[in-house]
């Protein structure tokens, strides 16, 4: 057993926690104006920005905006993207971005439609970060982000375990899926950057920047893609149940649902931009 790695003990969050942009506990039976009214006028009165509840980042719970369709239904009119509320309703299905591959990994030679099954060792640098990887899965599984298997020995293994690793000059822990990624379509799209910002700001506005928690572990996988995406370390199997880090459709899925979001928001006279 590595560092006394235990998750069979970790309690996975079953509910977000709130505060107030202000610090404080908010009061979830008080009315709070949605933006739109507050944009249009309708509260009647100045609202103290202070008060605006928000998800507590420090009790972060994965997939919530899985539990919002009726706003994304909203969001989503007018657009003919049908594949963003299918992942909004039933979790990304990884199978729906895989390809033919025929060629080399690691000197073994494939030729399939779709992953075989496949285990791989986690990195060498892992022994040197035990601690911080013990901790860092402890988190995911308690917000959900990580569904632990069981016990190596003791439960079926994923279809596919692929290699943790650190990078260490931050730290962050990375799952290594270039195997996976063989067999992952292209999915080409663009990013917008501060050199946007010119041409949708007028002299003295008003900015502001806010960094989304944990961004890929808002959306969910399908339960049955989460085979694809193992792990296995101290002893215990897991699989990542949200948008993995490394996998080379995640970026393309955060950023499709994010620019329909902020395109609804530019309809209501806000000017947004996502990079």
């Amino acid at each position: 057993m590595e560092s006394g790695f235990n998750p069979e003990k970790v309690q996975v969050r079953q509910e977000p926690a709130w505060v107030t942009l202000g610090g404080e506990t908010p009061s979830l039976t008080t009315h709070v104006p949605s933006a739109e009214e507050v944009l249009n006028g309708a509260c009647g009165v100045h609202f103290d920005s202070g008060t605006f509840p928000l998800r507590d980042p420090d009790l972060f719970l994965s997939g919530q905006i899985h539990h919002h369709l009726s706003n994304w239904k909203d969001i989503l009119v007018g657009t003919d993207d049908k594949d963003i509320l299918k992942w909004l309703i039933n979790g990304v299905d990884a199978t729906d971005f895989f390809r033919y591959f025929k060629g080399n990994f690691k000197g073994r030679f494939y030729d399939s439609d779709i992953p075989p099954n496949q285990y791989f060792q986690n990195s060498k640098i892992c022994k040197q970060h035990v601690d911080f990887i013990s901790k860092e899965l402890c988190e995911k599984i308690a917000m959900g982000s990580v569904k632990l298997l069981g016990a190596v020995g003791e439960c079926e293994p994923p279809r596919i375990v692929m290699p943790l690793t650190v990078e260490p000059s931050k730290p962050r822990l990375c799952h290594d899926e270039r195997f996976l990624n063989l067999w992952v379509k292209d999915l080409p799209f663009h990013l917008e950057t501060l050199k946007d910002i010119p041409r949708l700001v007028q002299k003295d506005a008003l900015m502001v920047t806010y960094d989304e928690k944990s961004g890929y572990d808002h959306v969910k996988l399908s339960q049955h893609s989460f085979t694809y995406f193992g792990i296995q370390f101290g002893g215990f199997y897991m699989t990542y149940t949200t948008l993995p880090f490394g996998w080379k459709a995640s970026p393309f899925i955060y950023q499709s649902i994010g620019m329909c979001n902020i395109i609804f928001k530019k309809i209501k006279c806000t000017e947004y931009i996502i990079y």
